[in-house]
C-alpha cells in the first residue's frame, strides 16, 4: 500500500503498515482490539511478528497523531487490547 495521509487540520504521513493498522483501528471503532486480532489482520503475512511489532507500530501512530494535536488517539498496553479513543 502506498503512503496515506490522515488530516486533522495537519497532515501525517503513515507509511503502509501504518496505514494498514490505522485503517483497521478506525474501521472497528468503538471495539477493543486485542493484539492477536491486530497480527492477524495487519501483519498476517508476517510469520515473525509478535506483540512487540504491534506495540511499536501503535506507538508511532500515537506520536504522529499527538504531532499533529489529533484529538483521537489509541488507548491500549502492550499486548493487550488497543482502541481508539476520541
Amino acid at each position: 500500500m502506498s503512503e496515506q495521509e490522515l488530516v486533522s487540520h495537519n497532515s501525517i504521513q503513515l507509511n503502509g503498515q501504518e496505514t494498514q493498522l490505522m485503517d483497521y483501528i478506525i474501521l472497528n471503532e468503538g471495539k477493543e482490539l486485542s493484539t492477536e486480532e491486530l497480527l492477524s489482520h495487519v501483519w498476517k503475512n508476517d510469520e515473525d511478528a509478535n506483540s512487540d511489532v504491534v506495540w511499536i507500530y501503535v506507538s508511532y501512530l500515537r506520536q504522529k497523531l499527538q504531532s499533529i494535536q489529533s484529538t483521537i488517539t489509541i488507548d491500549g498496553i502492550k499486548g493487550g487490547n488497543y482502541q481508539l479513543v476520541k
